[in-house]
């Protein structure tokens, strides 16, 4: 079934990278809005045993650096002191929360509000991981005969393993918009 339908199978996936990067890749590198940098949270010991929480930024340089008023970001991820206008650092830009967002967790403290229809957001994506599973079935196998690496002392084995690839590699990628959407 697979190879009598990779025309239709590779249009779909060829619709759902273009969607998928529209998503994800478009916003990251080119929306209107700026996109916040990645942070974690530290409890910083306080006096008398009080503990506060302060947010870092991620940097390239692994430095930690403070969000705070005294830092500044700038051209999207630089990172600067805002008295002295010195450079500290280069943090990531947090597709992390993109991506929670967008299965439907809302990341407002990061500035992205839940996507509405998370729910077939989530669906497409794993069906477009089925038809991903189709598409490899049948093209990790003939990449082989295409290379004049069929053998009948092979075929078995490469069948086999390329029915657990295509397989295997599709489903572990269905599961991460599965897993967002059930415990958002």
């Amino acid at each position: 079934m697979a190879s009598r339908n990779m025309a239709v199978l590779g249009s779909i996936i060829l619709i759902f990278i273009v969607t998928h990067m529209a998503n994800f890749w478009w916003k990251m590198k080119y929306s209107s809005t700026p996109m916040p940098l990645h942070t974690f949270e530290v409890k910083v010991p306080g006096p008398m045993g009080a503990s506060q929480a302060q947010e870092i930024y991620y940097t390239h340089n692994l430095n930690l650096i403070p969000k705070n008023g005294e830092i500044v970001v700038k051209n999207g991820t630089d990172i600067y002191m805002k008295q002295m206008n010195v450079k500290v650092g280069e943090g990531y830009k947090d597709l992390h929360s993109l991506v929670y967002a967008f299965f439907g967790h809302d990341k407002s403290k990061q500035g992205f509000p839940a996507n509405e229809n998370a729910l077939f957001a989530m669906i497409l994506y794993v069906l477009s991981m089925l038809v991903l599973t189709y598409h490899l079935m049948h093209g990790f196998s003939s990449a082989f005969q295409s290379l004049g690496a069929r053998h009948p002392r092979y075929t078995k084995l490469i069948e086999g393993l390329g029915k657990g690839f295509a397989f295997v590699v599709p489903m572990l990628f269905a599961l991460i918009p599965i897993y967002i959407y059930l415990t958002k």
